[in-house]
């Protein structure tokens, strides 16, 4: 049923609620736009190293992001985006072999992709959950949210999985000083 029916069928009072409803429901869609990486020509693999130069120049000793030097990293941590983009447990199988390969996978890419959302946003001192949960971005082939990595990560057998899964604000554990090995 179109909303302009429904709209008809509802009584004057309730007409302003729900008009008002519909412009903060639009709003919020507008707001979180998803982010776009050019991963053009980008070959999958499983190549960490952007991703080791972001976390040595911009995780603190406690564990969350230097701002500004997360700002100053943002063209080496885009380029591991675009690898990670393209490579994934569903794009590419093959280069994530076993429960290890892929489990290192969704921490590094939860760890970058937070840091991402945190740049997208201007680096504010506080950042609202959707903004950080709930915006889509290409990852393993596919439009995905951390919220998603979350709960992927979640469905494993030991709790403490998706407890430690790392990022760029006190939401989440401490991002580490390196990316995430299988051997880890």
């Amino acid at each position: 049923m179109p909303v302009v029916t429904i709209i008809a069928m509802i009584g004057t009072s309730c007409k302003f609620a729900l008009a008002m409803l519909l412009a903060l429901a639009a709003g919020c869609r507008d707001a979180c736009p998803p982010i776009v990486v050019d991963s053009a020509g980008v070959t999958p693999s499983v190549d960490y190293r952007p991703l080791a130069k972001v976390l040595a120049a911009c995780v603190r000793p406690d564990g969350l992001a230097d701002r500004e030097a997360l700002q100053r990293s943002a063209e080496t941590l885009d380029r591991q985006l675009a690898v990670l983009a393209v490579t994934g447990p569903t794009a590419t199988p093959k280069l994530l072999p076993d429960r290890q390969d892929v489990l290192a996978y969704w921490y590094n890419a939860h760890a970058a992709w937070s840091m991402k959302l945190l740049i997208a946003r201007g680096c504010p001192r506080r950042i609202q959950a959707a903004d950080m949960l709930d915006r889509p971005f290409p990852l393993d082939g596919r439009t995905m949210t951390l919220r998603r990595i979350e709960q992927i990560l979640a469905g494993e057998e030991d709790f403490r999985i998706a407890a430690a899964v790392p990022g760029a604000t006190t939401c989440f554990a401490r991002l580490p000083d390196q990316p995430i090995s299988p051997e880890d």
